[in-house]
């Protein structure tokens, strides 16, 4: 259910969509709780970057806006992003490069 909340969303909100090209979700990786979205190259995100998100649907909305946050300050600045853990509330980790 919330995968699909999330294609949704990303289909329906202009600046989602503008930026998240997504290519694969795995549900419960890393972690039950977690889902992991690959995506295509679009925007500041290379080609097979990954967003860890919660799987919870009150938990889903405010991840997309830090996702939203980080993709524009990197596409300001011209820089890469392959990694965002938005699943974390605080100084949500962005990387050049994916963990997994």
């Amino acid at each position: 259910e919330v995968a699909l909340s999330l294609i949704r969303t990303v289909e329906e909100t202009p600046e989602y969509n503008r930026l998240l090209h997504i290519n694969l979700i795995q549900l419960g990786f890393p972690r039950a709780d977690r889902m992991l979205v690959h995506l295509h190259h679009q925007g500041p995100f290379v080609a097979g970057a990954q967003i860890v998100l919660p799987m919870s649907m009150h938990e889903l909305s405010p991840a997309l806006k830090r996702v939203e946050t980080i993709a524009f300050e990197r596409l300001e600045s011209q820089q890469m992003t392959g990694f965002i853990d938005a699943s974390i509330r605080q100084n949500t980790p962005a990387l050049r490069n994916p963990r997994y």
